[in-house]
């Protein structure tokens, strides 16, 4: 019987596998690109991270491809269990939902995977209130519902919990977009200067700024911001939650 344990599952099915190597895709994903397979596969590491881009734009690196004996671990939104990954950037999956799914098998889905996370995620908090992962992923669930307030609540305690960098600046980044969402443009922006003292100089920031500045009807700082949004970042990050848009930046 299915237990709500995707590590579980993917660990059982893996024993079966006969290859060196292991590639997991949702069923509503496929690879879109990828060059120098077999180069990526000779290096010496437990797993390959790639890029991954959701409907919505949102990209993110995850290791997708792993040595057949990595096992997983959490029971949802779970992880190989792995010393040491390199990145394959050149290997995209697309997460396409809309199209591999049915409307109404999303939206049966979008109902079970809200209630699995939050049980889940709920009785992790239940045993350690200040463990950040289960509210950075409660903050998305929340988020992706339109559930503001509670994505607030839970982005806050995960940005408070965290230690990383990345995770900090998601969370308070994405608390900035859910005070705009709810006409709280001042809240929103000193939630954004929390993300740029997380990681500073991103472009995203920026953009978001300039969004609350034009709410708080402030348009010489909305241009000031917008106009610096434009600058590209430097170094990688593995968290990338908005598609660049520069052509929506000048309507703004």
């Amino acid at each position: 019987d299915w237990e709500d344990n995707f590590s579980k599952t993917r660990n059982d099915l893996h024993r079966h596998a006969t290859s060196d190597w292991i590639i997991f895709l949702d069923g509503h994903e496929y690879v879109e690109s990828y060059s120098d397979l077999q180069k990526a596969l000779s290096l010496k590491t437990d797993a390959l991270t790639v890029k991954i881009v959701m409907e919505n734009g949102f990209a993110f690196h995850f290791p997708r491809i792993f040595r057949n004996y990595v096992k997983f671990i959490h029971k949802v939104h779970n992880a190989p269990k792995i010393r040491h990954s390199k990145p394959y950037d050149a290997f995209v999956i697309i997460h396409d939902r809309e199209h591999g799914q049915s409307k109404k098998a999303t939206k049966e889905r979008a109902s079970q995977r809200y209630n699995m996370v939050s049980n889940l995620m709920g009785n992790i908090l239940k045993r350690n209130k200040k463990s950040p992962r289960p509210h950075f992923y409660l903050g998305n669930l929340n988020l992706s519902e339109s559930n503001f307030k509670k994505a607030i609540k839970h982005f806050k305690k995960s940005a408070k919990y965290s230690t990383e960098p990345v995770a900090k600046w998601f969370s308070w980044f994405h608390v900035g977009i859910s005070y705009n969402k709810i006409n709280k443009p001042y809240r929103a922006m000193r939630a954004f200067l929390q993300a740029e003292q997380a990681q500073p100089n991103r472009w995203e920031t920026a953009k978001m700024m300039g969004i609350s500045f034009a709410a708080m009807d402030r348009p010489i700082d909305a241009l000031r911001h917008f106009n610096d949004s434009f600058k590209i970042n430097t170094g990688k990050f593995s968290l990338k939650p908005i598609e660049r848009n520069d052509a929506e930046t000048w309507d703004f």
